[in-house]
């Protein structure tokens, strides 16, 4: 009675996760759990989905020893593709390349027709390509893809002969793995990926004009993208490394009007700063930095009351510069940190307290207030 209650609590858990999860749910692999007339043990049938479980929870070395004893009990060829596959991958996932490549060789010799086996070509290319051996990966996709139909699943793996074409110098230009790709599968999945990775290619060569129109075509066409903000940032901050301030900050705007949930919002906030910085308007950066403040990063905090302090000083405000620097001491935990702040307190008393009212800016510094 105990072990039949244990073999239907293992079928109910397998219930429970994604049946054959191997690659991303577009993926249509058959059912681990369609059952056929089959002449597999209930003893057996329980250490196959004992196994799922287990890799399924990650526990890769516990998941192989299950399968590999359902392997060594089980008569019948039922789950057997599955179980290799299942086997191959725990060792993917355990950096075990070359008991991985074994593993799926073999499932793709013993099962060339089954899903499993025409997959395993994809998994074996995967593993050629992480080891450079570009001609090899690219033999392994062109197989996957002969056998696969599904114009979902193939267009990850003309992807990826994309790139090895590109290292097998084939191509002059990186750009030019993404060019052919679209022309190919212009609808697929992974063009906004490809596009933004695109954008991100110009971005790292200081090429900003071309990295800005990859991310305003994907802004444009894909508004519905899940992480568009990080589309927008990365927009904004190459509009600032071509010195163009008034888009960084529309673009920064835009940015915490439509994602107010963003995680990006301290990077935003931190961009904004080093533009209106980098324009001189120091009023603008002042209510920044405040800003900054009130968002309670504490980690954060002396950093902005130190870059308001230069601003400050910048200004001829030392009135303010020397509350801003008694803040810093009391947030202060640093003993030497703390002797250098008050060295620099010491110094504005000295020089300037009783000779300023803080009210006004010195005189020098009003052009620089000039345009706010």
């Amino acid at each position: 009675m105990k072990k039949i209650i244990l073999i239907l609590s293992c079928i109910f858990l397998a219930f429970q996760i994604q049946s054959a999860e191997i690659e991303n749910s577009s993926q249509n692999f058959d059912s681990l759990l369609t059952f056929e007339k089959t002449k597999v043990e209930f003893d057996a049938f329980s250490l196959f989905f004992s196994g799922k479980i287990l890799y399924h929870n990650k526990m890769y070395f516990h998941a192989i020893q299950c399968f590999e004893k359902y392997l060594s009990q089980n008569s019948d060829e039922t789950y057997v593709p599955n179980s290799l596959f299942f086997i191959a991958d725990s060792y993917k996932k355990l950096h075990l390349n070359f008991m991985t490549l074994t593993i799926f060789s073999e499932l793709n010799d013993k099962f060339p027709t089954s899903k499993f086996g025409i997959w395993a070509l994809k998994k074996i290319g995967d593993i050629y390509f992480s080891e450079e051996k570009y001609a090899k990966a690219k033999l392994s996709y062109s197989d996957f893809i002969y056998h696969n139909f599904d114009l979902s699943i193939k267009d990850s793996a003309f992807y990826q002969i994309e790139r090895c074409n590109y290292h097998l110098g084939l191509y002059s230009y990186p750009s030019e793995i993404f060019t052919n790709f679209w022309k190919k599968f212009p609808h697929s999945k992974i063009c906004p990926n490809l596009r933004f990775e695109l954008g991100n290619y110009y971005f790292n060569i200081e090429k900003y004009s071309e990295a800005n129109v990859e991310y305003e075509n994907l802004i444009a066409d894909f508004s519905e993208l899940s992480w568009l903000d990080s589309v927008v940032y990365q927009l904004a901050e190459s509009y600032f490394n071509k010195n163009d301030f008034v888009n960084t900050k529309k673009k920064l705007d835009y940015l915490l009007e439509k994602f107010p949930e963003t995680q990006l919002r301290k990077k935003a906030y931190k961009l904004f700063l080093k533009s209106f910085s980098a324009e001189g308007d120091f009023l603008a950066a002042i209510d920044t930095l405040n800003s900054l403040i009130h968002l309670n990063f504490d980690e954060d905090k002396n950093e902005y009351y130190q870059q308001l302090a230069d601003i400050y000083e910048k200004i001829g405000l030392h009135k303010e510069l020397l509350d801003i620097y008694q803040i810093m001491l009391n947030n202060e935990e640093d003993e030497k940190a703390k002797k250098i702040i008050k060295e620099k307190i010491e110094c504005i008393e000295l020089n300037y307290f009783d000779n300023e009212d803080s009210l006004k800016i010195l005189p020098e510094n009003y052009k620089k207030l000039e345009k706010n």
